[in-house]
């Protein structure tokens, strides 16, 4: 009940800091909102009045490369003045319609008010009159007498309309430093009440979250002082080997009993202990190692140790990332499962080796060459059984006995392991069958291992003198030669190729 009242109050502080804090969040994220759009629009304010102000100046430009045209005597004047004043007439009319329309690489929104848009109707007039004005001299070609009338009478329209454009765009450009004061006003205002409304959260916070969490936390600390003396009790009292080990350095801070008598039977000098001290120097215990350094928790962990007397025994380790006196540490139990372990291997020998031969059992060599059957029709690969018998093995039985039977056997199954890999399968199907699972292999290679087999037993047979001959017949069947669906069906191939080797053998012999 004690419990179930304290998670109920964890609860509730949680729900309310997590609101509080989400508040807190919205509000945060609203100012730096309204912050970066402040700085949006003070850029677009201080483009606009900028670019606004070199109306003028480019009006002037303007009017000044017209006179300048008029007044030119050489080629060269003309060429220059010229160019001076298409620039000008271009920039002039891409930022007049910039302003008032927006204009993408020039920065500009186009967002003006009622007034503004006003303030550039009032303007539109004198502005057309000046752009076609100036547009006209643009398109005058050679520049003759004739000419230069025209230019004249042009520049007057000019003059007669700047003054008029000049005072329209110095008021524009006042409204729209005063537009951006009054946003900045706005935002400053915004800022000042998202402050207000922070700091009553705060308020409300320290009230009602962080002053009783404050009294809580005081009762769990004497709680968990209580309870740390507690856990210093069942540590030491504990039936396993418990050890608490800090993961920088992987110094072994504390122990109980149980814990010391391992560690005095690895590690001779026990005055500065490590974890490391217990692993041995090869891989696996350092691949076991890096584990406990990096998960939180891992369970049913073996490994070997050495003891003192450089005997083997199997320990199984728990692990656990712990905070342990305001540390992080990791706390260690250890299992001495040697004998487990022992039995295990017992059990597991006898349900899958032959007694007789060292050889795999039936059950066993049948499920994994049903293993490579399979995984070889997955990956298209080529694998090959050879089905063995050996020859007169019942005569032997009959006429010298089942010890010399069980001699041939044990012979031939040595003779064929120590003539194949290390990855090969063999296994004793029944009393003098024996099946050999060659994976990855093809039946040139698969004759090539039967013949050494063949040659292997010649030897022994001319080593060791025996009142019988020590023969054998096999069959061979490989995979992707066959149109089976099981390995049993490929093995009953080779078994069918052995009994025809063995009676053209029978033939062979009597002949």
């Amino acid at each position: 009940m004690r419990k179930l009242v304290k998670n109920k109050i964890v609860q509730m502080f949680k729900h309310r800091y997590v609101v509080a804090l989400l508040i807190i969040a919205f509000l945060v994220i609203i100012s730096q909102i309204i912050i970066q759009i402040t700085i949006i629009h003070e850029e677009n304010d201080a483009r606009q009045i900028n670019i606004a102000g070199r109306q003028s100046t480019l009006s002037q430009s303007i009017n000044k490369a017209a006179f300048g045209l008029y007044f030119s005597e050489t080629e060269r004047e003309k060429y220059r003045y010229k160019i001076e004043l298409s620039q000008a007439i271009d920039l002039w009319e891409t930022s007049y319609y910039g302003l008032l329309n927006g204009d993408k690489e020039l920065g500009l929104t186009g967002n003006n008010s009622p007034e503004i848009l006003s303030m550039f109707k009032s303007i539109e007039v004198e502005y057309n009159a000046i752009l076609t004005s100036a547009k006209l001299i643009r398109r005058l070609p050679n520049l003759t007498e004739n000419d230069k009338l025209k230019i004249r009478n042009e520049i007057e329209i000019i003059q007669n309309n700047e003054q008029n454009y000049l005072k329209g765009m110095e008021a524009i450009v006042f409204q729209y430093d005063l537009e951006s004061k009054d946003h900045i006003k706005s935002i400053q205002t915004t800022e000042g009440i998202i402050l207000f409304v922070t700091l009553v959260a705060l308020f409300i916070e320290a009230l009602f979250i962080f002053r009783p969490a404050q009294k809580l936390l005081e009762k769990n600390l004497k709680e968990l002082s209580i309870s740390k003396e507690n856990l210093e009790k069942l540590f030491e009292s504990s039936p396993y080997a418990m050890m608490l080990v800090n993961p920088n350095g992987l110094n072994i801070e504390k122990l109980n009993t149980v814990a010391e008598d391992i560690i005095k039977e690895t590690i001779n000098n026990t005055k500065q202990l490590n974890l490391k001290d217990l692993f041995q120097k090869i891989e696996e215990d350092q691949k076991l190692l890096d584990m406990i350094l990096a998960e939180n928790k891992l369970k049913n962990i073996e490994m070997v140790l050495k003891d003192i007397h450089d005997l083997n025994y199997v320990l199984k380790i728990d692990s656990n990332k712990i905070q342990y006196d305001g540390k992080s540490m990791i706390l260690l139990g250890l299992s001495d499962i040697t004998r487990l372990k022992e039995a295990e291997e017992v059990l597991k020998k006898y349900a899958t080796i032959d007694e007789m031969t060292g050889l795999l059992n039936k059950r066993s060599g049948m499920l994994i060459m049903k293993n490579i059957f399979e995984r070889n029709k997955h990956d298209s690969t080529n694998f090959s059984i050879i089905f063995i018998d050996l020859n007169d093995l019942k005569f032997v039985n009959d006429t010298y006995g089942h010890q010399e039977g069980d001699y041939y056997i044990k012979t031939v199954s040595k003779v064929i392991q120590s003539s194949v890999g290390s990855s090969d399968t063999v296994f004793r199907y029944g009393g003098d069958e024996i099946v050999l699972v060659l994976d990855n292999c093809d039946l040139r290679i698969s004759e090539l291992v039967s013949k050494r087999i063949i040659k292997n037993l010649n030897t022994i047979s001319e080593k060791v003198i025996k009142p019988y001959s020590m023969s054998l017949s096999y069959g061979i069947a490989v995979s992707q030669e066959e149109n089976v669906l099981s390995s049993t069906e490929l093995m009953e191939i080779a078994d069918k190729r052995m009994y025809e080797f063995k009676r053209i053998f029978k033939k062979n012999r009597e002949n």
